[in-house]
């Protein structure tokens, strides 16, 4: 839809430092969209020479309409970044060990964990929905608020599950304690 079908003139898109309100507008009509199936009608007027109308028709089909990939990644992806946020301020510690010797990508990475979160939940969001029969169960985000819940639950138990893989999770002390010698037995009392 970025033609006028009768004037054949470009629609024009609404910029956020030109329109704020219509843009944001635009922007939340897109959010709470609900997709579904929708009958869409289509009427015919057919003007001969410029004359009164000569005939007219009208026609409806029903079509599948979902959510635009953008929302659905926005969705997830501040899904992903809340259940971050969630697991900070109550304290629960799922931190992957960074096993990598490169001394600045270790000091780098607490102060983008926040975003990498974020790609966390849309990544394994849209990986999900993607590779539906290989998950086992079937997901699929359709609109903005299921990828919300998609990304967060994938951030919020996605790590755990990546911990579980091997090489991934907490270091294991590999050198265990050295054998301690038995306790000294009781000497003999008479």
């Amino acid at each position: 839809m970025t033609v006028n079908g009768c004037t054949q003139q470009p629609t024009v898109k609404g910029r956020i430092w030109e329109d704020p309100l219509g843009w944001a507008e635009d922007k939340w009509q897109r959010i709470a969209f609900m997709p579904g199936t929708y009958k869409v009608y289509l009427d015919v007027i057919a003007y001969p020479d410029g004359g009164k109308p000569y005939r007219t028709s009208t026609e409806g089909r029903e079509t599948q309409v979902s959510a635009s990939q953008q929302m659905v990644l926005l969705g997830a992806f501040i899904g992903g970044l809340l259940a971050y946020v969630l697991k900070r301020y109550y304290g629960v510690d799922t931190q992957l060990v960074l096993k990598s010797g490169n001394t600045l990508f270790r000091k780098v990475l607490p102060y983008t964990e926040w975003f990498a979160s974020g790609l966390f939940g849309a990544g394994m969001t849209i990986l999900a929905s993607r590779l539906s029969d290989t998950f086992p169960v079937k997901v699929s985000a359709n609109d903005f608020w299921g990828a919300i819940t998609l990304g967060f639950v994938f951030q919020w138990t996605g790590v755990r599950l990546l911990e579980k893989l091997p090489g991934m999770g907490p270091a294991k002390n590999l050198n265990p304690p050295p054998n301690l010698p038995p306790p000294n037995p009781a000497p003999n009392q008479p």
